[in-house]
């Protein structure tokens, strides 16, 4: 489940794993995702992103699906599997 990032600044360590705020721009790339993910899977990075850049990647999705002509109703039923 994707759970929206609360900063905890007080908690921060210098010497742990770099934190990064995804934004939509990051998300919407399947490769920068990938990567990212996959860095954060392996414990390298500490990845988090908001509600906010959720539905802004969503829209995102949305339009770049439907410009590469997929028919709206496939581009609603695609992008959430792609965010889940």
């Amino acid at each position: 489940m994707i759970r929206e990032f609360q900063p905890d600044l007080s908690s921060q360590n210098s010497f742990g794993s770099p934190r990064l705020l995804l934004d939509a721009n990051v998300l919407a790339s399947a490769v920068k995702r990938d990567i990212l993910l996959s860095l954060a899977s392996e414990g390298i990075l500490n990845v988090h992103w908001l509600n906010v850049i959720l539905e802004e990647t969503y829209n995102t999705l949305i339009h770049i699906f439907t410009r590469i002509a997929m028919d709206t109703r496939v581009a609603d039923q695609k992008s959430p599997k792609i965010l889940e």
